[in-house]
This record gives structure tokens, C-alpha cells and sequence, in this order.
């Protein structure tokens, strides 16, 4: 299969409140990117139905669709739930995707003998153990469906732990030995090197980058110290420049896909987004005269098809043997401290704190979501300065779900038998 480099053009991930903006932006959208997870329900026993309604109208816009997952990362040692990886696939095919992608960070652990879900996005730990892992995942996306599979760059608050592969070659690693594509998440990137991380010069230095297909970009903002990956707002002048620097050293690339959360689309509006969208049509233009991008190949690949020279597969050295173990043990921690099922903290690294942190506050914003009846009905009894104690009680005493569905039921459940709240008329 041949493509035309950048053919798919500038996308736009599909959220909440795109459709009310879509009339005034769609002139400007060559290919939109929908993450499946958001238009499915859970089932009460086990499994999920599709939101007809949400995939008929990503259908009915007739523009190319990208499937980016966002609830089965390939990272970490657990794998992705095999009915979930199933079900990504259908949604895939379903929209006639381009390619479909997951990001390379973990959200379960084994904590005493149960498994959890940390309900957040982790960084892996990037050891050879790591890199192994990753790739059985990986081997279980491609076998599920006939498309180019790309992981994410992923974005990291930690800092580099001693011993471990750098970001690029941990990358690197999984991409060959998976032998899939990569979406090249730029703004991930800048975060990671805004927080202390390594350059995103030296990252790109390591990257396979005829492997990238895709390229995301987003907005973020400062908090406590740090830069959030939050999609929130445009991207901003350095991410602008970075992607016009790194865009024509990527012969395989298909498109750029601009990143908001509903919130984020709802301050920009119609004209924001256009901004957005326009700015990125004249960074892929400015750089394409005269049908100068020349013509790349479809991956995944076959062994057989990787490019001329390309090096063999990656092979840890003999003084880096896989530590399962110790991988197994460092995500398991990461996973109880940041969703609270302890208060002890694998390291004294800050970002562990920004991740339960953020984790937390992912959580309660899945129970507004899920539950703004109750949050009202508990304000309007208790008052507002009770109501967010007890928030914080129940992130303490119920562990993480991944279902904004699943998050409400339990949080009325334990509002009602645990916490013993009586709210009126109930």
C-alpha cells in the first residue's frame, strides 16, 4: 500500500460539543481522529454496547476517520484487556479507519493479589523488561486488525530514573520490536522536556522517524511547578515552530491532528478552532511546494518491507537482562500510590505527587459527569466545603473506575451503604 505523504492533512480529535462547532469548521478538517472508548456504555455484567447515535454521525461527516485509543495502553507489564482490544478493532473497522493507535503508558496493575486500574494514564517503567511487554501488547493490536497500528509518544512527569533506556530508545525498542507505526505526540514531548526530561531534540534523534505516521499537537498550561499535557487551548508558538522544524523530516507522515478536551473547544469556539486549524494548513503548505514530499509506505511492515538499512532489531546488552520483577514492582507501586490504595510513594520523585494529583482530580471529574445530580443534591444539604471533603474521602476508600459510568454507580452506592448520606427525597 502507497500513500501520498500527508494526505490525510489536518485532523481534529472528535469530543464532546465538535458537533456544535463542525458547520464553521469543517472546511478546515481534511480527516478527524474519534477515540472509540468515548462511544461505548459498560454493560452491568461485563463488556460495553456501542453509542449508535455517536458513531452515525462521526460516519455521516464523510471525511477520512483516524481511531486513536485511550482506555488499553500497550504499556506496562499487564496487558490490555482482550475484550477491549476486540471491540477497539470492530470500532476501528466499523469507521473504515486509516490506521488506529493506543498511547504507550499503562493503567493496571497487581496490587496483593487483585488487579487495578489506576484510571489514569502512567508512564512505564522503560526497561528491556518494558520494551517486551509493550510489543507482546503491541502483537496482540496488529493481530486484531488489518491496519497500520501506531503507538503514542507519551508524555512523562516523572524524571529519568538511572538505569532505565532513554525516552527515544525506549521508543524506539518497542516500535522495532513490535514493528509497528508511531504517532508522534509533539506537544508530549515538549511537556516532557518543559518538565526536566530529556530534549525533544534528543528524543527525535533516536526515533525511527520513518515510522511516524501521524503527529498530534495540543495546548497546555503551568500548575504547581509543572506543564500539563491538559489539551487545553491552541498549541503554542515553540510547539508551532517545533512542528514546522520536524514535519519535513518525517517521509512517511500523513497528518497532524490538533488535541482539546470539550472544555478547551468550548473557550475557543468556532474562531478559535479555525485559528488553530488554519495555523496548522499553513505549517503543512509552507512546507510542501511544488508536490515536493515524496511518497511513503504503509505500516506496519512486514520485515520484508522495512526501508534499506534500516538496523536489525534491538537487543538489550548482555549487562541489561529483562528485570520483570523489578518492572512488575515499580508500576505496581506507581499504580496503588498515584490511585490511593496507599500512601506510600515508590520514590521521592515530586511527579509521583502530581500524578495522584491529577489522578484524583480525573476521578471527580468523571463523577460530575456521571453524577451531577448527586454532586448538586449533596451541595445544596451539606454545603460546599463538606461536599468536597467527602469527594476526597471516597477517592481514599474506593479505588478507580475506568467508566465515568461505573465511577457514578459506585460513588451512589457508597454515598448511600458507606457514608450513610441521606439526601433528600431519596
Amino acid at each position: 500500500m502507497t500513500w501520498s505523504r500527508l494526505d490525510l492533512g489536518v485532523g481534529i480529535v472528535v469530543s464532546a460539543g465538535l458537533d456544535l462547532l463542525w458547520d464553521d469548521i469543517r472546511h478546515l478538517a481534511d480527516v478527524v481522529e474519534v477515540e472509540p472508548q468515548t462511544m461505548w456504555t459498560p454493560r452491568q455484567d461485563s463488556g460495553w454496547d456501542l453509542v449508535e447515535e455517536a458513531f452515525r454521525w462521526v460516519e455521516n461527516l464523510r471525511v477520512p476517520v483516524i481511531a486513536h485509543g485511550v482506555g488499553f495502553p500497550v504499556g506496562g507489564c499487564e496487558p490490555p484487556e482482550p475484550a477491549g482490544v476486540a471491540l477497539a478493532a470492530f470500532s476501528a473497522r466499523r469507521l473504515a479507519a486509516c490506521h488506529w493507535s493506543e498511547h504507550l503508558s499503562f493503567n493496571r496493575a497487581t496490587v496483593n493479589g487483585s488487579e487495578i486500574d489506576a484510571g489514569f494514564l502512567l508512564p512505564p517503567a522503560q526497561t528491556w523488561a518494558g520494551v517486551d511487554a509493550a510489543a507482546d501488547h503491541v502483537a496482540s493490536y496488529r493481530a486484531a486488525a488489518p491496519l497500520p497500528f501506531l503507538i503514542e509518544t507519551g508524555v512523562n512527569y516523572l524524571q529519568p530514573r538511572p538505569g532505565e533506556l532513554s525516552d527515544g530508545a525506549f521508543i524506539a525498542a518497542v516500535a522495532d520490536r513490535g514493528d509497528c507505526a508511531i504517532l508522534l505526540d509533539l506537544h508530549n514531548l515538549l511537556a516532557n522536556e518543559r518538565n526536566g526530561r530529556e530534549p525533544v531534540s534528543d528524543v527525535l534523534s533516536e526515533l525511527p522517524l520513518d515510522r511516524v505516521l501521524e503527529v498530534h499537537v495540543a495546548g497546555g498550561f503551568r500548575f504547581d511547578g509543572y506543564y500539563l499535557d491538559a489539551h487545553m487551548g491552541g498549541p503554542d508558538g515553540e510547539l508551532l515552530a517545533l512542528l514546522a522544524e520536524v514535519l519535513p523530516r518525517l517521509p512517511n507522515v500523513r497528518a497532524v491532528t490538533f488535541e482539546a478536551v470539550p472544555e478547551s473547544l468550548a473557550a475557543l469556539g468556532a474562531g478559535g478552532v479555525r485559528s488553530v486549524l488554519e495555523a496548522l494548513h499553513r505549517i503543512i503548505e509552507g512546507g510542501r511546494p511544488h508536490g515536493a514530499w515524496r511518497s511513503g509506505r504503509a505500516y506496519p511492515a512486514s520485515a520484508a518491507d522495512c526501508p534499506a538499512g534500516r538496523p536489525a532489531r534491538s537487543s538489550p546488552p548482555p549487562s541489561a537482562a529483562p528485570d520483570v520483577r523489578a518492572t512488575r514492582e515499580w508500576e505496581r507501586r506507581i499504580a496503588a500510590y498515584t490511585s490511593r490504595v496507599t500512601d506510600d510513594p515508590p520514590s521521592a520523585d515530586p511527579g509521583l505527587g502530581l500524578l495522584r494529583h491529577l489522578a484524583g482530580q480525573a476521578r471527580l471529574g468523571q463523577l460530575v459527569l456521571a453524577r451531577p445530580d448527586l454532586i448538586r443534591s449533596l451541595v445544596a444539604a451539606i454545603g460546599l466545603d463538606r461536599t468536597e471533603e467527602m469527594l476526597h474521602r471516597y477517592l481514599r476508600v474506593r479505588p478507580p473506575q475506568r467508566w465515568t459510568a461505573r465511577e457514578g454507580e459506585q460513588f451512589a452506592s457508597w454515598l448511600a451503604e458507606d457514608a450513610h448520606v441521606r439526601l433528600p427525597g431519596s
